[in-house]
């Protein structure tokens, strides 16, 4: 059988068939010959091609998929190098949301506090203590103040969030198959928590600024009364 030539012993076979067919003419001179069967230089030359093209098949095969089982799909040079910028982004997203959080807490703490001086702030006007009512408007106004960088430093985070998610959505995440990157999924995944965790906060924020305009017109309708108080007497 031919099944344990390479192609380089099917040429050199081919190579003493042909030489063979080379004889001795009736002069004694060298004549040439056609081979003892010429189905069979034929059919040598067919098994040499086609072993050779299941060799080179095989190598290219071969490279192939050892090129495609590293975790990720061949699709564009790029594609490691998205899931790795995509994975950065969505940790710049979790950092921004924590500080938005931490800002949120003591934005908060702040509006507790405003709420407690305006508190003491009515008491001293109905009892009449000048000096007290005169410490609790300063220090409300201190805490206002306080109150209002906490919101200006909101809205600029918010702004970077917004910008963050942004370029998060223009990542073609869309394209890619599940079964590409598990790298990709885990990271789509957190970002998918991220945004439960944003809308949370949001809740909390909107409810925040809800307090702050009921302690506003409080205020008003006090400092109103305060200053009717000070022109009847």
């Amino acid at each position: 059988g031919l099944s344990h030539l390479t192609p380089a012993n099917l040429r050199v076979q081919l190579l003493l068939d042909l030489g063979s067919s080379e004889m001795l003419g009736s002069n004694g001179t060298k004549s040439w010959q056609p081979p003892r069967s010429a189905a069979v230089g034929v059919g040598l030359l067919l098994c040499v091609a086609v072993l050779s093209l299941r060799y080179a098949w095989g190598s290219s095969s071969a490279a192939t998929a050892a090129a495609e089982h590293d975790g990720y799909e061949r699709k564009g040079p790029d594609k490691k190098q998205q899931v790795r910028e995509e994975e950065q982004m969505v940790r710049k997203e979790r950092q921004l949301l924590q500080r938005e959080e931490r800002l949120l807490r003591q934005e908060e703490t702040a509006t507790q506090l405003e709420e407690g001086a305006f508190r003491r702030e009515v008491k001293a006007l109905r009892k009449g203590k000048d000096k007290q009512l005169d410490k609790s408007i300063a220090k409300e106004h201190q805490l206002a103040e306080r109150v209002r960088r906490m919101a200006d430093d909101a809205q600029k985070l918010d702004r970077k969030e917004h910008s963050q998610r942004e370029r998060i959505e223009r990542l073609p995440i869309e394209k890619w198959e599940a079964r590409v990157s598990r790298h990709h999924d885990r990271t789509a995944q957190e970002h998918h928590k991220l945004l439960g965790k944003e809308a949370q906060l949001e809740r909390r924020r909107h409810e925040l600024e809800e307090r702050q305009h009921r302690v506003t017109e409080q205020q008003k309708r006090l400092e109103e009364k305060r200053n009717s108080s000070e022109r009847s007497g």
